[in-house]
Parts: C-alpha cells; sequence; structure tokens
C-alpha cells in the first residue's frame, strides 16, 4: 500500500478542526511554512499521520499544484514528503545567503580577538540557521590568527591549528560533572537527553511533561519528554558560578553528546565563546572565569555525529572521553 493510499485510511475526529494560518504559495521561506504548520496543528494533535494528511491544506498556487503532481509511489513518509518540500522551494539559498554574511566579517587591524569573537557571536546569534561546520569555518577564517591581537598567543597554548572542532566542555549538572557538552551557539534551547538524565539519578518526577513537538530544520519532528530545571554550575579555580537551567528533555540514543547548552544558558551566564580557543568565558562575582574545551573529545564526539553509518561509539571510544 503506498504512502498516499495509508493516508486515506487515516480517520480525523468528527470534532477535529484544521487551525487557520497563512498558506504557502511557493514564495517564501518553507522552512518558516513547515514550522507555523507544525505549530498550529500540534494544538489539535501530535499524530505525525494526521501532520501528513493535513499538510497539502497548508498549500496553496505552485506549491500545492507542485503537490498534486507528485507520483503516487514517489513518497513514503510524512518525513520524506516535508524533505523533498524544503528541497523543492529553496531552502540552499538562504543558508548560502547566511554563510555569506559570515564570511564577510573580518577581524579589523588592531582589533582584540576577544572584540572580533564577540561581534561575530552576535551576528550569529541574528542567524537562524548555520552549519555547526560553517560557524566553526568561517569565524577562524575572519580571525588574523598569524597575529593574534595584545599578545594572546598563550591563550592558543595547546590547541592544534588550524581546526574547525566545536566547543566540548565538562560542566556541573546538579554537581554531576557532564563530561561531551555541546556548546551550541545557534540553538535556541539547552537540551537534556533522556539517558543522560538517567545518570543524574534524580526521579523521572522531576521532569514536567509536555506535548508540545521540537521541529527540526526540515521538518522533522522530534517529541519532547519535558522540561527540568536544574542547577548548572561552571567553574574554574576559585571563580564560579550557578544557575538555574531549563532543560529540554528528550528521548534520542544516537547522540554523541551528553546534552548542549545553547543560547538562553550562555545569555544567562553573559558567556563569550570562541571556537577559535576552544574557550568559554563567564562573569563570577570574582572577576572572569573560562572554561577550556577538550578538542580530543571534541574531535571524536564530532566525527560520531557525522558518520554516514549512525551508530553509538564504541566501549574504546567512548572510555576516551
Amino acid at each position: 500500500m503506498s504512502f498516499f493510499d495509508r493516508l486515506d485510511n487515516i480517520a480525523l475526529s468528527a470534532v477535529f478542526k484544521l487551525p487557520q494560518f497563512n498558506l504557502f504559495d511557493g514564495n517564501g521561506d518553507p522552512l518558516k511554512h513547515l514550522k507555523g504548520f507544525i505549530a498550529h496543528i500540534a494544538i489539535t494533535s501530535n499524530n505525525p499521520g494526521v501532520y501528513a494528511k493535513e499538510f497539502p491544506n497548508s498549500l496553496t498556487g505552485k506549491a500545492l499544484d507542485w503537490y498534486m503532481k507528485l507520483p503516487l509511489k514517489s513518497l513514503d513518509s510524512y518525513q520524506e514528503t516535508t524533505d523533498t518540500f524544503v528541497a523543492k522551494f529553496g531552502t540552499a539559498i538562504q543558508s548560502i545567503q547566511d554563510e555569506r554574511i559570515l564570511m564577510d566579517i573580518r577581524q579589523n587591524i588592531n582589533e582584540p580577538l576577544s572584540s572580533y569573537y564577540k561581534r561575530y557571536n552576535e551576528l550569529l546569534l541574528s542567524i537562524p540557521a548555520v552549519d555547526d561546520k560553517a560557524k566553526i569555518g568561517h569565524s577562524n577564517r575572519g580571525a588574523v590568527i598569524a597575529h593574534p591581537a595584545n599578545g594572546k598567543e598563550a591563550e592558543l597554548k595547546g590547541i592544534e591549528l588550524p581546526h574547525d572542532d566545536p566547543v566540548v566542555i565538562a560542566p556541573l549538572i546538579s554537581n554531576f560533572t557532564m563530561e561531551r557538552m555541546l556548546v551550541d551557539i545557534g540553538s535556541s534551547a539547552d537540551i537534556l537527553y533522556l539517558k543522560t538524565f538517567g545518570k543524574l539519578q534524580l526521579p523521572r518526577s522531576h521532569i514536567q511533561p509536555i506535548a508540545t513537538p521540537l521541529t527540526g530544520l526540515t521538518g522533522h519532528v522530534i517529541y519532547l519528554i519535558g522540561i527540568v530545571a536544574l542547577d548548572f554550575t561552571v567553574v574554574t579555580g576559585d571563580r564560579n558560578t550557578t544557575i538555574k537551567t531549563q532543560f529540554t528533555v528528550v528521548d534520542i540514543d544516537d547522540s554523541s553528546y551528553n546534552n548542549l547548552i545553547g543560547r538562553p544558558t550562555l545569555t544567562a551566564l553573559r558567556a563569550i565563546v570562541s571556537p577559535l580557543h576552544l574557550k568559554m568565558k563567564f562573569q563570577t562575582a570574582r572577576g572572569i572565569g573560562e572554561m577550556c574545551g577538550n578538542q580530543n573529545r571534541a574531535r571524536i564526539c564530532y566525527q560520531a555525529s557525522v558518520s554516514p553509518v549512525n551508530k553509538p561509539m564504541g566501549r574504546a571510544e567512548r572510555n576516551a572521553v
């Protein structure tokens, strides 16, 4: 039975009513449309089958014409439908434009690296979707690596250059040292994986259940377990600070990281992240503190996350991190 035949067999509730929102006519941002569509329909249903059945009702004009002309056996799932939709209506265009913006930013003559990275991070926060490797690569390209400003060569000691490694740190969550934590400047949420929450040995009742789905850049839906508030501590020597962080808990088994922190926590910490230096600096009552990323761990985690064969790290790799 084809995907379209299976959609015909999905019975909608008699009280189901498609929420009203702007239809997509083929112009504009298809990702924005997908997020709006899912956010609206999630109010009445969290069934992916319903999403797939009602998706064409969110289209009009040439976008609807495109959908109606799809061969009956060309698609096999809602995920494949949204991936094809995004590819058709130009996701790459916005991504290229965003990357060009990052490519244009450069470190000025005699400008401290800290000032350059502050400007870079502020610009990056205004861009919704750029690949992680592109973020780090463009930031390094704009920095004057050969002549670091104000004698900052010491801050690069021990780091293999050139590199495009992510920033992976080991802060404390509920007084538990959390290895393999990704610092993701581009994330609008702080994510904690369910398997990681289990390591904290806290009751499951600490998690406040929620039913809102998390939408990926291609419309891929991840159903959330809930939200949990935990103490988050960054420390270096006698300089430390603790904040209460609202983590979004998701059930994903194949991540090479234990969790990630995004803009909410970075903003609360008043942190500045330098991908080049693999460091995160933050304010404390005793002055500026910093956490250094582990380059070896970062490389192992990143290689595992982009592997074409989606499999968990082996025991030897996990022992190494």
